[in-house]
Formats: structure tokens, sequence, C-alpha cells
């Protein structure tokens, strides 16, 4: 990941800007200030976003140069913490809960082998009744990053730990992104 960022001055994932997904999102769910994790954060436009909005912003990549990156950016926004790590490893040690995951194309980026670790973690992560709110792209692609992933997968996934709030296709995506970003609510599910 560290090579795409040296490389590209804009990855292919990289919009310079919070997703707009995002930005009607949290407009709809009117949240109150709360603690937010981002993780794959990339150079954290989402994450600054979320945390001049307020709220208490951790955002994580495993990528250095995505960090160095962010930090570049970001570091004088407050309520923001970014951090280098590998989240899965990082998951381990947390102690703090958060209210609020916030997935833009961290969940194509892990191996599929993965997911099912990756939802639980999500799941352990959160607060009573904490929320996942992401962005997931829908695509067949099964040889490298970003991988593809399926809606049906997705639900299987997540209704077994999560409860959905609401579930559509995001009709104003951009160039490669049309048609193919999954915009998903779902809240933790008691015990």
């Amino acid at each position: 990941w560290s090579k795409i960022y040296q490389e590209n001055e804009r990855p292919g994932w990289e919009m310079e800007e919070p997703n707009p997904a995002l930005v009607s999102s949290i407009q709809q769910l009117k949240l109150q200030k709360c603690r937010i994790l981002v993780p794959g954060c990339g150079s954290a436009n989402d994450a600054a976003f979320l945390a001049k909005q307020g709220h208490h912003v951790t955002a994580i990549d495993y990528s250095g140069k995505a960090v160095e990156r962010a930090q570049k950016k970001y570091s004088h926004v407050e309520n923001l913490k970014i951090i280098q790590a590998d989240f899965f490893e990082w998951a381990k040690d947390n102690k703090e809960n958060f209210d609020l995951i916030f997935e833009h194309t961290f969940f194509c980026a892990i191996p599929p082998d993965r997911r099912e670790e990756c939802i639980k973690t999500y799941k352990n992560l959160l607060s009573d009744l904490g929320m996942v709110l992401g962005v997931f792209f829908i695509m067949d692609r099964k040889h490298h990053p970003p991988w593809g992933l399926t809606e049906w997968e997705l639900r299987k996934r997540l209704q077994s730990r999560f409860d959905m709030l609401y579930w559509t296709r995001w009709k104003e995506s951009q160039g490669f992104r049309q048609g193919v970003e999954l915009v998903v609510c779902a809240r933790k599910k008691e015990g």
C-alpha cells in the first residue's frame, strides 16, 4: 500500500475530499458528538471531515506513506488521531469503544478470507447500539485488491451481528464508482 502511495500522487480510491455519500449520510443520521473509528483511512479526508463536525475520530491505516500524507494535511484538526498500524493487530490491544465505524474502501482492500474477522472486529469495537456506516464497493474482481464483493455476501456477513438501518446504491457516484458504491448503515445487535 505504501508503494502505491509513493508512486501515485492520487491513488484511484483517493477523492481529495470526503466521500459525498458520507457527507449526505452524516446529515441524515443527525449524530450527537461521538467517538468514530475510520479503518483504512488513507490520507484521512473522511476522518478529517468527521472530526471537523466535532466528533472524536481515530483514523488508522496500514501504510506509513498514507499516514504521512494524512498527518501533513490534517495534523492541525482537533479531535483527530491518526495511527499507522495493522487494523487487526491494533484492535486486539485497543480498550476504547466507538459509537460509529465509518468504512470506506477498507473492506475491499483486505483479503476476502479476513472479511468475517473484520465484521466480528467491528462489532467488538463498537459500544452498545453502535453503528457501522459504510460505502462498500460492489463489483466482480477476484484476483487482487480491490477485492470484489456482492450485496448478497455483505448482507450475509452483516446480518448475524447487525440490524440494517438502511441499504442503498449511491446514485451520485462519479467515474468508476458509478454503480459500484453501496451505502449501508447497520446497528450492532444486542448481546
